[in-house]
């Protein structure tokens, strides 16, 4: 039984990451087209799904990096809403960040 729970909580904690992976990589996409506020709407899913990830473990290992890349999506959505684009070495930055977190 608890190898069972053990593995449904790791494929949903690692679905949850993927998803918030994905919301990134969407953001990032609407970036190079410069629609800002798209960009933001995905970071907005990422934050969601890594807000998701946390509430199964918030004590868990990841639960401080996690906490860590939702900083920088907010900093990036914050540049976004002033109408600005994201630095390169941001997004690099948060591609890096997402990776780590990753499963």
């Amino acid at each position: 039984f608890f190898f069972l729970f053990f593995s449904l909580f790791s494929i949903s904690h690692f679905f949850l990451m993927l998803k918030a992976k994905e919301g990134f990589l969407e953001g990032r996409a609407y970036l190079l087209d410069y629609h800002f506020q798209e960009a933001s709407a995905e970071f907005e899913q990422a934050l969601h799904y890594l807000d998701e990830a946390v509430a199964l473990d918030p004590q868990g290992p990841l639960a401080q990096k996690i906490a860590t890349v939702k900083q920088k999506v907010r900093e990036a959505q914050a540049t976004l809403a002033q109408g600005q684009n994201l630095p390169p070495h941001l997004l690099e930055e948060l591609r890096q960040e997402f990776q780590a977190i990753l499963p």
